[in-house]
């Protein structure tokens, strides 16, 4: 692999093609990150591997991943209060509980006003959803992002509020109505503000799971999730990134 290049690695290709690239390199896991890093001594060069999102990290690097839901705290505390503080965060432990096929998976992407959910199995969607509200102010703000800051406004306030409930509401109808379909998932990947997936748990009737199942963060800016935009960042998902940098 040449200096400097970025490559990537569909999830199937990563047990067979990625050790041959590294070589004598060890990478250890970055839980900031959610990526390995190392250096290569030849070289001196910095290499990321970066790994599919849609293959689920095992627990011992799980409970390291540090992000801003309720479940990477629940997960820190439990490390911090665990006997497997110390289990290895090297990149054999990765490769070692690396999947032959992908796990069930729902996949939840939402912003103010829309919400877009799909379920996978094999890595192909069996079921999809997207729906929309108007809860968007003109200057582009949520109504409840927007009343934390300024206060009431005189006009549409009540409207839009009572969406954003709606929504809130409706999402965790149709996950739960996901979850009695096709069975509760193994892997929930998620790309939604915090204040917006913290409000699913605060609703009268709660998602199908706790604000502290670990879920995997979809790294990503995306469009306004529809079904479209749901199934491209998805596939988008399937790759996994292996980079050289010089420290120069």
């Amino acid at each position: 692999m040449a200096r400097g290049a970025v490559t990537t690695l569909h999830w199937s290709e990563v047990p067979a093609r990625l050790p041959g690239w590294l070589g004598p390199c060890a990478l250890e896991f970055d839980p900031k990150r959610a990526a390995f890093i190392g250096k290569d001594a030849s070289t001196g060069e910095r290499i990321t591997f970066t790994p599919p999102r849609v293959v689920p990290l095992p627990d011992a690097l799980m409970d390291q991943v540090e992000d801003d839901s309720a479940a990477a705290f629940a997960r820190r505390a439990r490390r911090r209060s665990s006997s497997d503080a110390g289990a290895s965060g090297d990149l054999e432990t990765y490769l070692r509980a690396y999947p032959q096929e992908l796990p069930d998976q729902c996949m939840i992407l939402a912003q103010a006003g829309a919400v877009a959910l799909a379920m996978f199995r094999g890595g192909e969607p069996v079921a999809t959803k997207a729906f929309k509200r108007y809860v968007v102010r003109g200057s582009g703000r949520a109504q409840p992002t927007y009343l934390a800051s300024k206060g009431k406004s005189r006009y549409g306030s009540r409207l839009r509020l009572q969406n954003a409930r709606l929504l809130i509401e409706e999402t965790n109808e149709k996950l739960t109505a996901l979850w009695k379909e096709h069975g509760a998932p193994d892997q929930i990947l998620v790309g939604a503000p915090p204040r917006l997936w913290a409000d699913l748990f605060l609703a009268p009737n709660p998602p199908p799971f706790t604000k502290d199942t670990p879920i995997t963060r979809v790294p990503l800016d995306v469009d306004v999730p529809t079904t479209t935009v749901l199934l491209r960042t998805y596939k988008s998902l399937l790759y996994g990134r292996l980079e050289r940098d010089s420290d120069q």
